[in-house]
Formats: C-alpha cells, structure tokens, sequence
C-alpha cells in the first residue's frame, strides 16, 4: 500500500488538493468460506477460497475554498480495481439446503471482478450572519458514485444514487438547532437481476441547551428524523425490498463529555 497527498496554495481564497493511492487487502474468511443461508441478510451467500487479493489505484482531485464567509470544496475521484471483491447476485433463487427453488431466497456469490468507480463530491459552510437572535449558517453537501463492472459492462450493486443535502444552523449562547432536509434521486442503474429504488426527499430537525455540571460539559437534546414519515428503501441495502427504513422518529437525551 502507498499514498501521495499533495496540497497547492493557488491563492489566499483557493487551493487545489490531490491524492493518488495504491491499496491491497486480503479476501475476509466470509468472502472465502461462506456456504449458506444468512439468516439476517436473508440470502444464500457463497464465497471463494479461490479469490486473490483486492487490489486498486486510486486518484482524486478537489478544489478547496475558504474566503471567510464560505469555506467548501468541490472534488472528483475514481478508482480502478484489477480485482474487487463483490457480493454480487446470481439470478437464482435456493433453498436452504442450497438447492434450487423458485420460491427460495436470492444467491449471492463473493466474486472478483475487474471494477471502476468514479464521481464526485461537493460541500459548502454558508456563513448568513450574526446579530443579537443569533449566528446563522447554511450547510450544503452532495455527492454522486457511477461504479461499473468491468467484466460484464453492468452497473455494480447497492451503490448509493445521487444525494443533495441542505442544512439551516442556528446558535445562541447556550442553544442551537438546525434543520436538515435530504434529497436522494432514484437509482436505476442496478444489475439485471436486481432492482431499483424510488427517490426521496426527507425533513429532519433537532435543538439542543449546553449547559456545566462541575467540571464535565451537557448537552440537553431533542432531535427528530424523517418527519415527514417518507418510505426510504437505501439502494446500498440489501434488504431494501423488504426492510424500508425506519420512518417517523423523535429522540429526546442529554449527552455529557468530562
């Protein structure tokens, strides 16, 4: 393994970030040895006590800024894999002696399989401004993957579609509260034998007191999440066809550090 990080000052406001990486890692025992139905997951998984080792080039490439008011960054990455270590799905369905059944759970297999991702990734801290009601910021992020199977053209599976995330922060002396909204789009670019997710746009929110008990610091807290009640299925879930995630939640606790 080898790593090269590399920072360019370009002005007092921008700089230019890029890194350039070798990786390997040995297959785990599950992606060599697993021989059966996976009881959490819901699928019959297979491994291979053939696999070499995972290995992948790596490059990426962002443009920092910081002009005291905004400090962010936009970034592009992509990676080449000679040999990624997937669980990639077989089309057949078994039973769980491991003999075919239509009205079985989904295989999978451990494969190694030449492989590239490439995307990108954006954030932003929006400094809106500070009176006697308090400091308000804007907070925006985004990132996007297009990962590829090199050896069969298709898309790699449970890859995360493109996220767009936007958050309003506000703090006053002891408080603070912020309000999240997450927006993810479909993603249809799956394997055959695979399918899809619907895309979803979640509101999220919370507020907080801090406050000194002695020496150690609290901090009081409420915090809600996807109030909207929205069906969420993750596409990077292997159980998002059955298992949605959770929806409607409200959390209320108090957290210390001493």
């Amino acid at each position: 393994m080898w790593y090269k990080r590399q920072v360019y000052t370009l002005t007092p406001i921008w700089s230019l970030a890029a890194t350039l990486g070798y990786t390997e890692r040995a297959p785990t025992f599950y992606e060599l040895y697993a021989n059966g139905a996976h009881v959490a997951t819901g699928t019959y998984e297979l491994g291979d006590a053939n696999l070499k080792k995972e290995k992948a080039v790596s490059s990426d490439l962002a443009l920092r800024f910081d002009n005291g008011t905004h400090k962010g960054s936009f970034g592009v990455f992509y990676s080449h894999f000679s040999n990624y270590i997937g669980l990639l799905g077989t089309g057949r369905t078994l039973n769980d002696e491991g003999e075919e059944d239509a009205s079985g759970i989904p295989e999978y297999e451990y494969s190694g399989v030449r492989a590239r991702f490439a995307g990108f990734e954006a954030q932003d801290h929006w400094k809106l401004g500070e009176g006697a009601y308090g400091k308000f910021a804007l907070e925006l992020s985004g990132d996007y993957t297009r990962a590829t199977n090199l050896d069969t053209g298709e898309a790699l599976p449970r890859i995360a579609p493109l996220r767009l995330n936007s958050g309003l922060l506000w703090e006053l002396d002891r408080w603070q509260a912020r309000i999240d909204v997450e927006h993810a789009a479909g993603q249809g670019r799956v394997p055959d034998n695979e399918s899809g997710t619907d895309g979803y746009t979640t509101l999220g929110a919370s507020a907080g007191y801090r406050f000194n008990v002695g020496g150690s610091q609290w901090l009081a807290f409420v915090n809600g999440e996807n109030l909207t009640n929205q069906t969420v299925r993750y596409a990077s879930s292997i159980l998002r066809d059955i298992a949605p995630a959770p929806g409607r939640s409200v959390q209320f606790g108090v957290r210390t550090t001493f």
